[in-house]
């Protein structure tokens, strides 16, 4: 923690250090700028941003936050990170609203969002499987 103008946070790994520790195309890296998050543009603070690094196995091995109390928002993450908590679990977690905690949250809804988009091809080729085989 860096009690800078935004502050810096960070808890685990960072992408290097990922990208070094396990194959580098099965690290997954979520970045959110600040300027989606609502409490950040109602302070005029979108300066920001939430990197998300996520591990092989989809769990979210680090994370950095730089805002205004990112101090305060990194400790759900250093949760999640020792938990071995994935993207969708955090994200379904309660937050306080509108509050710069909301960056990781929508960091995490980032990568719940990209995964079901990937998959939006096979989901549909079973359903029209589904679909031809009741005839």
């Amino acid at each position: 923690m860096t009690f800078t103008d935004p502050e810096v946070a960070r808890v685990g790994l960072t992408a290097a250090e990922a990208r070094t520790r396990y194959d580098d195309r099965q690290v997954r890296v979520r970045t959110l700028e600040h300027d989606r998050v609502d409490r950040a543009v109602a302070d005029g603070r979108t300066e920001g941003f939430t990197t998300l690094v996520l591990d092989p196995r989809g769990r979210i091995a680090g994370a950095t936050v730089v805002a205004p109390r990112a101090g305060e928002t990194i400790a759900h993450l250093a949760a999640a990170v020792r938990l071995g908590w994935t993207p969708s679990q955090y994200a379904r977690t309660v937050h306080p609203y509108p509050t710069y905690a909301d960056g990781p949250w929508h960091a995490a809804l980032l990568d719940v969002h990209h995964r079901l988009a990937r998959n939006r091809g096979v989901i549909g080729g079973l359903l029209g499987l589904r679909r031809r085989m009741r005839r």
